[in-house]
């Protein structure tokens, strides 16, 4: 066995000491403290190796919290971009009623514009068939009466 063969063995011990499932009661080795109630099994270690084997659970316990972190923080940012999401639709929602209402609004003017427009033009027919031209001459006369009336100040 050369020096290669025999570092790979030490790591590969040092790994497997460090595992999840080896160490406490929790599922792995998570502290420097679990690490000192696996020792037993790290016979032929020396203190290099078992340095080494803490500070490799060290490293795997800060590499989990990071992971921790990181899933929490993902999963508030998924929530805040729903809310967002949720904010901005209920707004789409609100300009589009807006809209229809504005656009209810304009055809309702439009209708009752093309109602008195309609009038108008029966009437003014109804006029030209029904009216004689004295009624005609009479109508004119008594319409700029009126109008002289509202000139005049009373």
């Amino acid at each position: 066995m050369d020096v290669r063969d025999l570092e790979n063995t030490r790591f590969d011990r040092l790994n497997v000491i460090a595992q999840p499932g080896r160490g406490n009661h929790h599922g792995g080795v998570r502290s420097a403290r679990d690490l000192d109630f696996i020792l037993p099994d790290a016979d032929g270690l020396d203190d290099d190796d078992v340095e080494s084997a803490r500070i490799l659970a060290q490293a795997r316990t800060e590499a989990e919290a990071i992971l921790t972190a990181t899933r929490s923080d993902a999963m508030q940012f998924r929530e805040e971009l729903k809310q967002q999401s949720r904010a901005e639709a209920a707004a789409i929602v609100k300009n589009a009623e807006k809209q229809v209402e504005l656009e209810k609004t304009r055809a309702l003017q439009e209708i009752r514009q093309e109602a008195v427009n309609l009038s108008v033009t029966i009437a003014s027919k109804l006029l030209q068939r029904n009216v004689s031209k004295d009624d005609n001459l009479r109508l004119i006369e008594d319409t700029f009466k009126q109008i002289e009336a509202t000139e005049r100040p009373s």
